[in-house]
């Protein structure tokens, strides 16, 4: 509704539903190694004016993407000065354990009328696809299938503190690989401008988490760090602590 989640009100929630709403046609795209000339050349071939981003996120809550220009605050600034209309809801979060068993919970339903809710009112949407009567059997790839099974065994793994994560040694490390760390320049993120991109409160929090994350990993490392923040809050530099102390605990 351009204003927050649609099915947050109890009357959406009464009345909408997918098995009731009129067959539309959502377009499924990705962006992969796309430049972004041709990514925003293809939506506009199809005359998109929403985009949701449904890109599932790790279990920190984090949208990892490969290209900066594909990234979700990206996306956001261009979407609004080519006024698309723009929203994250990632699908497949491994907090929900994959993307199938999201689909089946209530907030992946409520995801999916959404999406159908805003390409019934869209102006861009096209005629829809009537699908016949007959069944029909859809067939999903074994990684997908078995990502549920995956994703409970890997949160199993982090809770007993036996995860995949492999502790490098400072002392193994050879003095070539050092120099060339410290030859490369650091990435240095603006702590403000990216609370400021929170278009939520769940984006907010998930920012807060990151930073404090990043903060931490730059008091550790020190030069070596791979990211170095700028225009820390406080606040920020208080849960970097609390959160040495409980890795100090655990």
């Amino acid at each position: 509704n351009g204003q927050g989640d649609l099915m947050h009100s109890p009357f959406s929630r009464e009345h909408l539903s997918l098995e009731k709403m009129d067959p539309v046609t959502i377009y499924s795209v990705g962006h992969g190694d796309m430049l972004e000339k041709d990514f925003w050349e293809m939506l506009q071939c199809h005359s998109v004016r929403v985009l949701y981003d449904i890109r599932p996120t790790d279990h920190r809550g984090e949208l990892f993407s490969r290209h900066q220009r594909f990234s979700v605050s990206a996306l956001r600034m261009q979407c609004r000065s080519r006024g698309i209309f723009f929203k994250s809801m990632p699908v497949g979060r491994e907090a929900a354990y994959g993307t199938l068993a999201h689909i089946r919970s209530d907030e992946g339903r409520h995801t999916l009328v959404e999406l159908a809710w805003q390409a019934k009112r869209s102006k861009s949407s096209k005629e829809p696809l009537h699908s016949t009567p007959q069944l029909i059997r859809i067939q999903y790839p074994d990684w997908l299938v078995r990502e549920e099974e995956r994703l409970k065994l890997l949160e199993k793994k982090r809770e007993a503190g036996a995860g995949n994560h492999v502790q490098k040694s400072r002392i193994q490390r050879s003095s070539e690989a050092v120099a060339a760390r410290l030859a490369r320049p650091v990435e240095e993120m603006d702590a403000m401008a990216e609370l400021r991109n929170a278009a939520n409160q769940r984006e907010l929090v998930v920012a807060q988490r990151k930073l404090a994350r990043y903060q931490r990993l730059s008091d550790e490392k020190g030069l070596l760090a791979n990211k170095a923040l700028k225009n820390v809050p406080e606040w920020i530099r208080e849960e970097t602590c609390d959160m040495f102390v409980l890795a100090e605990k655990c």
